[in-house]
């Protein structure tokens, strides 16, 4: 006995109105697409200030041999207070940049 496979359902097709994102149909689609393009640029530029240099680091300082030890390192509070910081102010502009537009859909357009 063959199993047959199960129709597969129609897929509305979308209406690509840019590279990144499909056409806007709401009232407030503007807000929550620039809320989206600043999430997503923000992270391609922080993508890179970590990535580049690291792997400029790692090749710069490969272990070349077994006698090649890293020194001890210090503890370093103000380091410390400057990468908890600058995250978490990062993190609290993208909660209200996310938040407004979340807000304001609540809000029904005055012919809805």
């Amino acid at each position: 006995m063959m199993i047959q496979p199960a129709p597969s359902p129609t897929v509305p097709s979308i209406a690509i109105d840019s590279f990144w994102l499909p056409k806007q149909g709401s009232t407030i689609a503007e807000s929550i697409d620039s809320a989206w393009n600043v999430v997503m640029w923000m992270s391609v530029v922080f993508f890179l200030i970590l990535m580049v240099p690291m792997f400029y680091f790692m090749k710069k300082y490969k272990r070349r041999g077994p006698n090649d030890k890293t020194e001890t390192l210090s503890h370093s509070t103000r380091i410390e207070v400057f990468w908890t910081l600058i995250p978490t102010v990062l993190c609290a502009a993208l909660f209200f940049i996310g938040w407004t537009p979340f807000v304001n859909s609540w809000i029904a357009p005055a012919e809805a």
